[in-house]
């Protein structure tokens, strides 16, 4: 997560009363998007390294 984002979802989870199911779908797909596009980003690193360090068959 990005720490940008901790002042929103604290907002947004206690406009709704704590329940994460009744936080908007909008921003809730926004933060996923942005949690995937990271791990993504981090897999592709990982990959990348492999690939270096990986002898060919």
């Amino acid at each position: 997560m990005d720490p940008s984002d901790y002042g929103g979802v604290l907002s947004a989870l206690r406009s709704a009363g704590g329940e994460v199911a009744a936080v908007d779908p909008a921003f809730r797909r926004k933060l996923a998007a942005k949690a995937f596009g990271r791990t993504c980003a981090y897999d592709r690193s990982i990959q990348r390294i492999l690939d270096r360090v990986t002898e060919p068959e």
